[in-house]
């Protein structure tokens, strides 16, 4: 059996365990932590980086559950060949419609809970996850490894929906996507034609057919009443 829904599903459930613990203190504001004597009170490593409320986390935890249960089912169609056929849309520029106010739901990732009233869509900062939780570099080590094998790509290339999974795993635990998991870049709208140029004329253009006199009644003219 190929390993790599089973090394995703126990990737996602170490991930989703680190969330669990670590989603109360990283949606709190950054306090100092005491380190000894010594080094006295010391800011935490992310104390920087913008604090996310508890329902992110709460969507981020229930996504990640949601991811390995949809990868495993892809690789089991993949298997038994009744994949359904990939949908084709238009690529076309994002459009982005106003966010509705959101009601208050539970701050710490807990099974059964509903997401009707959680945020619907997550952070897409490169490393946004691994920069707030070291502790998941490992794993994000070990998704690397896994888009490296041949067998991944051949499984990710005869099901595409499993791309539209993995991206957002890599880009959350900071992972490279390989040339074969990136989007083609869209088309650029065409840019509307300049407005041509105007033309600065200046008094001894040919052009203007301008006496000496007429020159230099002008210029006594602007430096006293201004050019105006």
């Amino acid at each position: 059996m190929h390993p790599f829904p089973a090394l995703v599903s126990q990737l996602v459930q170490y991930v989703r365990a680190l969330i669990a613990s670590a989603a109360p203190a990283l949606a709190a504001p950054a306090r100092p932590i005491y380190r000894g004597a010594q080094d006295g009170w010391v800011m935490p490593p992310n104390a920087h980086l913008p604090r996310f409320p508890g329902p992110v986390w709460t969507l981020l935890w229930f996504r990640l559950h949601r991811l390995a249960n949809r990868l495993t089912t892809l690789h089991h169609r993949w298997q038994t060949n009744t994949l359904p056929k990939p949908r084709t849309r238009p690529q076309s520029p994002r459009k982005t419609t106003p966010t509705k106010p959101q009601a208050q739901i539970p701050t710490f990732p807990m099974p059964g809970v509903p997401l009707t009233d959680a945020p619907r869509y997550l952070p897409r900062a490169h490393g946004w996850v691994i920069k707030r939780i070291p502790e998941a570099g490992e794993q994000a080590a070990h998704l690397h490894h896994l888009l490296q094998q041949q067998d991944t790509r051949d499984f990710v290339e005869a099901a595409p929906q499993a791309a539209r999974l993995l991206r957002p795993l890599c880009r959350a635990l900071g992972v490279d996507q390989p040339p074969w998991l990136k989007l083609p870049p869209r088309p650029r709208k065409p840019r509307k034609p300049s407005p041509p140029k105007t033309r600065r004329w200046k008094l001894t253009d040919p052009e203007l057919k301008l006496r000496p006199y007429e020159i230099r009644a002008i210029r006594y003219w602007r430096k006293k009443y201004g050019r105006d």
